[in-house]
């Protein structure tokens, strides 16, 4: 994945190949009020994907894999934006007609004060989970190796 490229690898630290990969997956898609939605609910959906973090790259990836498509609108703003009035009526704006806004729990924490009814469609937060791509059993072997009852 070019997006991950650059990222320290087991052999450059221990000079052998590391004995798991993983990487971040979605889980499910955290809504208001406390819901949960499948992430396959977002596949063919109008989606904003709103991000206002330090490399917006990944998030907007993962949109795009999710969704099956671009999504229909990004917004991405300079990471720890202050979401200022103006910022927030144009992303309502462009949220109109829309089937949901797609953002980070990081920038939902500076926007969950907006009365729901001002939103024209669902805020939806993917849940970041561990996915194994390699190694799981063998680093769950290891750990039972090693790990004692107390």
């Amino acid at each position: 994945n070019p997006i991950y490229q650059g990222v320290l690898d087991g052999r450059e630290v221990a000079g052998k190949p590391p004995l798991a990969t993983t990487r971040h997956a979605w889980e499910c898609l955290d809504t208001e009020p406390a819901q949960t939605l499948p992430v396959s609910w977002l596949h063919a959906k109008r989606i904003l994907a709103l991000a206002a973090i330090g490399n917006p790259a990944p998030f907007l990836a993962a949109a795009h894999d999710a969704i099956g498509a671009e999504p229909a609108q990004a917004i991405t703003l300079r990471d720890h934006d202050p979401y200022a009035p103006a910022t927030v009526e144009r992303i309502l704006a462009a949220a109109a007609g829309l089937d949901a806004v797609l953002t980070t729990d990081k920038d939902w924490s500076k926007l969950r004060h907006i009365d729901q009814a001002r939103w024209p469609c669902p805020v939806l937060r993917p849940r970041l989970g561990l996915a194994f791509d390699a190694g799981q059993e063998e680093l769950r072997r290891l750990v039972l190796s090693v790990a004692r009852p107390t």
